[in-house]
């Protein structure tokens, strides 16, 4: 699952891309309009970003397809898709959602439609698979959570779980399926 620099690398992707302007792509300001008491502050389109240690090595890399910030600090988003780069050994897991927005002073990032977390095989570690239609992390918590069916999956195996409804801490590596579970894995 997620760990806690994986939120806090998407809330900070985001508000690279979106708040301070650090990214390869083009910003056009529109003429501030109102909508609804909101007020579009600005647009992107097509941003990437790079992020790497001091040593030059990779740590993540994502691209926001197009984004849009709001006068009251909220910012929406399409296509959002960042590769983390793990430390050592470890294989890099890639996060992917239709759609989303930052709330509440990026205390709250909503991931909507084709969310999917996907990690490829490592050694002896099969790939993994996360699916579902939405989920909100809680960088400063690090805590995600969903109403919907979530979806692991070993590809390449028949294991997979399910569930509806979802709680997962960042910070002590643990998942909770709320309500109606059910799997199957054949063991090696």
């Amino acid at each position: 699952m997620l760990n806690k620099a994986t939120a806090g690398v998407v809330s900070l992707l985001i508000l690279l891309v979106v708040v301070t302007g650090w990214y390869a792509a083009s910003l056009t300001r529109f003429t501030p309009f109102s909508a609804g008491g909101l007020i579009n502050m600005g647009a992107l389109s097509q941003a990437n970003v790079i992020q790497t240690t001091d040593a030059g090595t990779i740590q993540y890399k994502g691209s926001i397809t197009q984004a849009t910030e709001f006068n009251n600090g909220n910012i929406n988003f399409v296509g959002l898709d960042v590769t983390f780069y793990g430390q050592g050994k470890a294989a890099p897991m890639t996060l992917k959602s239709d759609t989303g927005e930052v709330l509440d002073d990026n205390k709250q990032i909503n991931l909507f439609g084709n969310v999917n977390l996907s990690q490829p095989a490592i050694g002896n570690n099969p790939p993994l698979l996360i699916q579902t239609d939405s989920a909100s992390l809680f960088p400063d918590t690090d805590v995600v959570q969903g109403a919907g069916l979530i979806t692991f999956l070993q590809p390449g195996t028949i294991n997979k779980m399910q569930g509806v409804g979802f709680v997962a801490n960042l910070q002590e590596q643990w998942v909770k399926l709320l309500s109606q579970v059910k799997g199957i894995y054949a063991p090696k």
